[in-house]
Formats: structure tokens, C-alpha cells, sequence
């Protein structure tokens, strides 16, 4: 009971964690979207600048009118850069903002400086100021502006997908918990209904002494496990902090082990919807893995049937001293995204074999990225 009410904790906290962190991605890719329109605007904001600046000599123009429009532009390019300079999570953005403040500034004197020469009604000289010199400054606060906001694109990317990471593993964590506690309350269940005695008749006075002492109350024997909990469970934990693919061939090789499978195979399906294609796999040569292209998911072996059916499936051997199989299929919230096909040693794999691999699966389906045929691993 103790254990049932921990259960439930731990799936209300991850309930809560869950959404919470799904708030934070939220909020993150709303501010990415507002700070990179905001840089952008900023930059499109120089065009209408410059040609604000041209209308200072274009006959017939107010000139004032066009240095109003001008010094509401650079108004809207400093509040821009003051604020995401305030707000970028990187330190390469910040720097680019700073310079292209200064960029702004001296954008701003050699336009103060070509206003005065119109005043005096020196267009010539004015013309020269604002078609060469402020081009320049214009065109550095461009260049500095895209790189500040590259730069902070980039940040709150990796923001983002840090965030999703801790969400996936906290998700997996809950999963491996609630399996491991699940296998717990169903050994005990089975150990409760093994222990019931069954009934006897009365022995005779001659059998109890010529047989000894009669228990009314033997004690059960319980079948040891085809697998080693032990090693599933932390098996299960460590697939749930997966954060870098490059860990996730040496866990296949642990799970291989762990289910005693002679060869171990995952399948992912591909973006085309008709084949599985393996996207790790151990146990097999180089010329076996050659010749494993794909299979079809239409096919009529067991592998092609747990996809399609979202059921485990299992395939006893023709001899005794014959290897058996089992497939588990991938199942997320949005489907069946691949199958984990196992070659055991037995000649049937057993329930204990089967239950494990299915709870190995459910982990390597948070890890799957289906469609992407091409990012293979061998864990051999």
C-alpha cells in the first residue's frame, strides 16, 4: 500500500514538472520569436533611415519633416538595442549589441553634422556626408545587428532544447519508476498466491511415524527471474537521463545483455510510412548488417506484426537447443514509432524476459527519432 501511494506521488510531481517545464519551453519560444522580430525591425529600421537622410537634400521636401521621420527612427533602433542587449542570454550577442550601439551613436553624429550643413545651405558638402560616410556607419550597424541577432537566435535555441531535455528525462524517470514499481506489486501479488497453502488429507498414525514430522504450512519456492531486476532497473534509469546520443550504443549493449539476446535490433520507421529500417543494432557481423536494409511493414514476420499491431510478440524455437525471439513495439503518445526485435539464447523467451524487454523499450522510444534512416549506431 505504501508502495502504491509513492507511485502516485511521483506521477502527480512529474505531472506537475511536466507542465511546468512545458510553460518554460512556452515562454522561451515566445521570447525568441519577440527578440528576433524586434532585431529585425531594427535592421529594416536603417533602410528607412537612410532614406529619410536622402530627403534632407531632395528638392522641394521639407527637410524638416525628414529629420523628424530620422530622429524617430534612431529613437526606435536605441530602445531596441538597449532592450535586447538587457535581455540576450549570450555574451557574444551582448557584445554585438554594445558595438552596434556605438555604430548608432556615430551614425547619429555624422547625421547631426550633414543636418547643420543643410541648414547652411551647403548641399554639395551635405550629399557627400550622407551618401559615403553615413553609408558606412549605416552599413556597420547593419552588419553588427545581424550578428547580434544570430548570436541570440543561437542562445535561445540551446535554451530551448536544454529544457526539453530535462523535460524527456524527467517524463523517462517517471516512466522507469512507475514500470519498476508495477513489476514490485506484481511479484509480491504472484509471491501472496503462491504461499496459500493447499489442502492435504489426514496422514495415518503409521505414515507419521515412519514419514517424521508433517508441516502443515510448507514453505513456497519461489522460480528465480529469467533476467536480473537489479540490472533492468538501473538499466531503465540511466536511458531516462539520456541527454547526448553518443551514450545510447554502450546502454543497447547493457540491454542486450540484460535480456540475454544473442543479436538486438531497434527498428525506427521512416518518413515514407511503408518500411522499418535499424537504427542500432548488436550481436550481428558486418555482412549480416550489410544485408539489413529494412523491412516492410506489411511483412509477414513478427516484427513487421508487433508495429502493426502494437502488441509483443514472440517466437519459440523449432528445436530445443534453438534460438527463440520476441519484438516489443515503441508505442509513444502518437503511435508506434518503431520495434525492439530480440534473437534470446532460449529456445522461448519467458515472461520475466518479456516484461523486461518491455519496459527497455519504453524507454528507447523517448530516444527514437523516427524518419532519419541514416543516423545509424552499432552497439558492436
Amino acid at each position: 500500500m505504501l508502495l502504491f501511494l509513492l507511485m502516485c506521488v511521483v506521477a502527480l510531481v512529474s505531472a506537475f514538472q511536466a507542465l511546468y517545464i512545458e510553460r518554460l519551453l512556452a515562454a522561451g519560444r515566445l521570447m525568441a520569436g519577440t527578440a528576433d522580430r524586434d532585431t529585425e525591425s531594427a535592421v529594416i529600421a536603417i533602410a528607412d533611415y537612410r532614406a529619410a537622410e536622402a530627403g534632407y537634400l531632395a528638392t522641394g521636401q521639407e527637410s524638416a519633416y525628414w529629420m523628424t521621420r530620422a530622429d524617430a527612427l534612431a529613437s526606435s533602433m536605441s530602445d531596441v538595442i538597449t532592450r535586447e542587449s538587457a535581455a540576450t542570454p549570450s555574451m557574444q550577442a551582448r557584445a554585438s549589441f554594445e558595438e552596434a550601439a556605438g555604430a548608432l551613436e556615430d551614425l547619429s553624429k555624422l547625421d547631426r553634422r550633414a543636418r547643420a550643413l543643410v541648414k547652411d545651405d551647403q548641399r554639395f558638402v551635405a550629399s557627400d556626408v550622407i551618401f559615403m560616410d553615413c553609408l558606412q556607419a549605416a552599413n556597420r550597424l547593419a552588419q553588427t545587428l545581424t550578428a547580434a541577432r544570430e548570436s541570440d537566435r543561437g542562445a535561445r535555441e540551446q535554451q530551448v532544447t536544454r529544457l526539453s531535455g530535462v523535460r524527456l528525462a524527467a517524463i523517462g524517470g517517471s516512466m522507469a519508476f512507475g514500470l519498476i514499481g508495477a513489476w514490485i506489486l506484481l511479484g509480491r501479488a504472484r509471491g501472496a498466491s503462491a504461499a496459500e497453502p493447499a489442502p492435504v488429507a489426514e496422514p495415518s498414525a503409521s505414515r507419521s511415524l515412519s514419514l517424521g514430522p508433517i508441516h502443515p504450512n510448507p514453505v513456497p519456492v519461489t522460480a528465480a527471474p529469467d533476467v536480473n531486476l537489479t540490472e533492468a532497473a538501473d538499466l531503465c534509469v540511466d536511458l531516462a537521463r539520456v541527454l547526448d546520443s553518443r551514450d545510447v550504443p554502450a546502454l543497447f549493449e547493457r540491454a542486450a545483455r540484460i535480456l540475454g539476446a544473442k543479436g538486438l535490433v531497434l527498428w525506427v520507421a521512416d518518413t515514407s510510412g511503408a518500411l522499418l529500417r535499424p537504427s542500432l543494432t548488436h550481436g550481428y557481423s558486418e555482412k549480416v548488417l550489410a544485408r539489413m536494409k529494412g523491412l516492410q511493414m506489411d511483412g509477414d514476420n513478427a516484427t513487421a506484426l508487433a508495429f502493426r499491431s502494437m502488441q509483443a510478440q514472440i517466437v519459440g524455437a523449432s528445436s530445443p537447443a534453438g534460438a527463440g525471439a520476441l519484438a516489443v513495439p515503441l508505442v509513444t503518445a502518437t503511435g508506434c514509432v518503431g520495434v525492439l526485435s530480440a534473437e534470446v539464447k532460449k529456445a522461448k523467451p519467458g515472461p520475466d524476459t518479456l516484461s523486461v524487454a518491455q519496459m527497455i523499450a519504453a524507454q528507447f522510444s523517448a530516444l527514437v527519432a523516427p524518419g532519419d534512416p541514416t543516423a545509424q549506431a552499432h552497439a558492436n
